[in-house]
């Protein structure tokens, strides 16, 4: 039945296995793509002879003549600077652009191939000579900034000796100017591209990344609508995925427009903040920010707003002044994982991690774009170590519930069980007395006289009188059946602890346990087994019944009943029916199968045996440990500390089939006033 009942509320499994291969094959493409990408980008280059102009002996000038380009023209009283180096604020003193000029050696015999000027990121604009020849301005386009250069130079223009390169840097840009990253070198016009693709290979196998685990937990998430932490991460890498590939030169590959890139990397630049919020407050299961959809329209107006401003430079402004909020809005994430970081939440601890590393790379990013810091950014790898890290929080956090769940399938499988178990005790101990009493009654019907009627009616009742007892046994057995071990265990005095279970005047017994001996197990169950093998009704028959709870020699304690009966064949009766097991429908079966299940659960040794004929030894062994004095801690007495029934109220699981019996119940009394 309860595989009927979890196939109803199951999906298609023929589309769920569909879907499992389909996220599979996903997964192996994007690691075989990502490997092949990572061992091309990887592979080591052949070692190539470059010159090196990098360094602190660059001249510059403030003032802006076209005359600087000659080599002729002498730059040795010029101030220094060094590169690469973000030199806005030689660029805000001078007179709209400034002069970087510098002196180098060539050797055409030790220099392979085609020459090339290789620079870094320039801001903004720039006019590179060789030896007052212009070679190369503005990387090919108009609008081009942040982006490296490679300008060929024409072999008559380099000569074996020393050598001029002069660089004239404009830039209307608020905060960034010049050459401010590497490389700054003459190299060979082919290694060059090649370390630009080897580098475009490596940003874009994080591009690659990030779209995979985007893809992957979207499905997920479309497996599992409940999930909203799966949607706002799906979407968080999506976004980022769009911002990185806006920023990689395979972009140029798709469309050549320098303009429309950049309008796309700022316009999901202004959107990631906001839907990490939301995948941290999700993830972290925060109700959503008060002003969220106002920091979403928000952000919507100024991608709004860049589309009617199409001025990049104006962008690059505004942005400059925008990722003040950064800061904040990571410190509002870090607020929230510290709430449930106290709470001892695992995946918590996990996000602060990223985010604290995150904080750190997002400040020196901002330093390193205002000339503050020369520096090497971060940025990019903390959000990859992001990335890397949340995968992993939200991996546990779905073996977690998987785990969960399947505690809870555990719980109604166990609850099934239980529930076949118990029909199946009834239908063995319970029909026939119902049987028995549904012919009384029938026989009741065909009954006129009154006193007879009355004999048939105090039958019926002393048969129900004695089903109650037997329903409670029978649930309590069906209850023992499905346990795989005990719920708790407590480590108690044994000496101490056994002298409140043993009830007064039930049965002579002596100790012979050592007063150090612990006792560690279920407290409850050990209290239950005493007391059944005590009350047990065969036991009950015997003419004198002895306890003696001793100790073997490995210290494990024994309780050992000495059963007499001046009649052999009634031990060995006795003996013969608990050792072979009773009959089914014998009540003092369902007695006995639960010390048994009892035992099992303690993990103790109940053995029997016939000694001389006509004594029955029943030997209960259970495992103790030895613990010094000072840990003993005795059990005080009180009244209701131990109680001699059998089972407890609280133990008695609830059924809807035991209020149906009280029903029946009901009626058969009805029935039996109206006959009266």
């Amino acid at each position: 039945m309860l595989k009927s009942i979890l196939l109803s509320y199951a999906p298609n499994t023929v589309s769920l296995f569909n879907l499992k291969n389909f996220l599979r094959k996903i997964i192996y493409a994007s690691l075989i793509l990502l490997v092949f990408l990572a061992i091309n980008c990887g592979s080591k280059t052949q070692n190539i002879d470059t010159i090196d102009l990098s360094g602190e002996d660059w001249s510059i000038s403030l003032s802006d003549n076209l005359e600087y380009a000659l080599p002729e023209i002498s730059h040795s009283a010029w101030e220094t600077v060094s590169l690469p180096n973000n030199i806005n604020s030689f660029v805000k003193s001078s007179d709209g652009a400034v002069w970087l000029r510098k002196n180098f050696e060539f050797n055409s015999d030790n220099f392979k191939g085609n020459p090339a000027v290789y620079l870094g990121k320039i801001y903004e604009k720039d006019h590179v000579y060789i030896n007052g020849v212009l070679i190369g301005e503005n990387g090919g386009r108009e609008v081009n900034f942040g982006r490296k250069r490679i300008y060929p130079i024409p072999h008559s223009l380099l000569i074996n000796g020393e050598n001029t390169i002069a660089i004239r840097i404009y830039s209307s840009l608020s905060g960034s100017a010049g050459v401010i990253s590497s490389p700054i070198a003459i190299a060979p016009f082919d290694y060059a591209w090649e370390q630009e693709w080897r580098f475009a290979n490596k940003e874009f196998i994080y591009v690659s990344f990030f779209f995979f685990i985007g893809i992957f937990y979207l499905l997920n998430y479309l497996k599992m609508k409940d999930t909203k932490e799966y949607r706002s991460f799906s979407i968080f890498a999506l976004t980022y995925c769009i911002y990185e590939f806006s920023r990689n030169d395979y972009r140029f590959n798709v469309y050549n427009n320098f303009l429309f890139f950049k309008f796309l990397e700022y316009a999901t630049l202004f959107f990631i903040p906001y839907q990490f919020l939301r995948f941290v407050e999700e993830f972290l299961k925060f109700k959503k920010f008060k002003y969220s959809k106002l920091y979403f329209l928000l952000s919507a107006s100024f991608v709004l707003l860049f589309a009617i401003i199409q001025k990049p430079q104006f962008w690059y402004a505004f942005v400059g002044y925008w990722d003040f909020q950064l800061p904040i809005t990571l410190g509002y994430t870090i607020y929230l994982t510290f709430i449930r970081i106290r709470e001892k939440v695992i995946g918590a601890y996990i996000q602060g991690i990223g985010l604290f590393y995150i904080f750190y790379a997002i400040i020196k990013q901002i330093l390193i774009e205002r000339g503050i810091a020369n520096l090497e950014s971060s940025l990019e790898a903390s959000v990859l170590f992001y990335f890397f890290l949340m995968t992993i929080a939200l991996r546990l956090q779905f073996l977690f519930v998987k785990r969960k769940i399947q505690k809870r399938y555990d719980q109604l499988r166990e609850a099934d069980t239980l529930r076949d178990k118990i029909f199946r005790h009834m239908e063995v101990m319970i029909s026939k007395p119902l049987k028995h009493m549904h012919a009384i009654l029938l026989e009741m019907d065909l009954l006129k006289d009154a006193k007879l009627k009355k004999e048939k009616i105090h039958e019926i009742e002393n048969i129900q009188s004695t089903l109650q007892p037997l329903m409670d046994d029978i649930i309590e057995l069906s209850r023992l059946e499905v346990m795989k071990e005990v719920p708790f265990k407590a480590a108690v005095p044994f000496v101490d602890f056994i002298k409140e279970v043993i009830p007064a005047n039930s049965i002579t017994y002596s100790i012979k346990v050592e007063s150090d001996t612990l006792i560690e197990n279920s407290l409850e169950l050990i209290n239950s087994i005493v007391i059944r093998l005590i009350d047990f009704p065969s036991i009950q028959d015997f003419t004198h019944n002895d306890l003696i709870i001793t100790q073997d020699l490995r210290g494990n304690v024994h309780f050992r009943f000495l059963l007499f009966h001046s009649n052999p064949k009634i031990a060995i009766k006795v003996y013969n029916d608990l050792q072979n097991n009773m009959s089914l429908e014998d009540t003092n079966s369902i007695k006995w199968q639960i010390i048994k299940q009892i035992a099992r659960l303690l993990e103790a040794k109940l053995e029997l045996k016939i000694i001389k004929r006509k004594y029955l030894r029943i030997d209960l062994g259970l495992t103790a440990i030895q613990a010094p004095a000072s840990e003993l801690t005795p059990i005080k007495e009180t009244k209701n500390k131990v109680f001699k029934n059998k089972t407890s109220k609280s133990d008695k699981p609830k059924q809807d089939w035991k209020d149906e019996l009280k029903t029946i119940f009901t009626n058969i009394r009805s029935k039996l006033s109206k006959k009266k």
